[in-house]
């Protein structure tokens, strides 16, 4: 009855040990930055997908609040944000537009697809973002 139960535990251990638990090495990357400059605020969100040392996806999350004086310039700022991406909202206080992936505007970031999750975090601080883990 021994041998058999250590023979279960061993294959037991031999499956878990080459599936991983069901672990695909599968991190998000949380990271949020705001800016005041000239009466206008942003608040930037932006979350990362990493697997194995490669980014699957990225989503960035823009809420610009505009000053009551610069309110006359939110349709013109709302197209400029379409030609990047057609998930742009007008706000009570502005706009709020979200960035996926493909959208041009990670080029900004200097984001490659082969990023570990820690050099995507030492980047994102460097450039004014909070991350948290």
């Amino acid at each position: 009855m021994k041998n058999r139960l250590r023979l279960v535990l061993l294959i037991a251990f031999f499956l878990v040990s080459l599936t991983g638990c069901g672990n695909d090495h599968i991190k998000t990357l949380s990271c949020l930055a705001t800016n005041s400059e000239n009466g206008l605020k942003t608040k930037s969100d932006l979350k990362i997908t990493i697997k194995d040392n490669q980014v699957e996806d990225m989503e960035l999350t823009l809420n610009v609040v505009l000053p009551d004086g610069e309110q006359s310039y939110k349709q013109a700022m709302m197209s400029q944000m379409r030609q990047k991406t057609s998930k742009v909202y007008s706000t009570k206080d502005g706009i709020k537009a979200i960035f996926g992936m493909g959208s041009s505007y990670f080029d900004a970031f200097g984001i490659t697809k082969d990023a570990s999750y820690n050099e995507l975090k030492q980047v994102l601080e460097l450039q004014g973002y909070t991350c948290k883990d």
